[in-house]
């Protein structure tokens, strides 16, 4: 049986709950409302890139999770220094634009 990619929204609330998580706790921990939180669980609102890496990093999210990528190697974000988490972050946002670039300091980093 094939399996459907978990979309990122979803994943906040599956990993959240793995953790034993309330959407409140988690917030304190971002320095964001609950409120927030529960959009970004129903997908009505998005991270900005630092929440992002910060919710992946706390939540122990993969990166093929994360990021939507299928039937990719998992990496772990909480893993990757903050420098190397934002290289890949970009690397995937340009694959997903069809526009790979990376800087010369990410090449170093990778």
């Amino acid at each position: 049986m094939k399996k459907t990619a978990i979309k990122f929204n979803e994943a906040i609330t599956v990993y959240r709950k793995r953790m034993h998580l309330s959407q409140r706790q988690l917030a304190e921990m971002l320095g964001v409302s609950q409120g927030f939180i529960f959009r970004c669980e129903k997908g009505t609102s998005e991270p900005s890139r630092t929440c992002f890496l910060s919710m992946v990093r706390i939540l122990k999210i993969p990166l093929d999770i994360a990021t939507g990528l299928k039937g990719s190697k998992v990496i772990y974000m909480y893993d990757l220094t903050d420098k190397q988490a934002e290289a890949v972050l970009r690397m995937v946002e340009g694959f997903r634009n069809n526009r790979c670039r990376l800087t010369e300091d990410d090449r170093k980093t990778i």
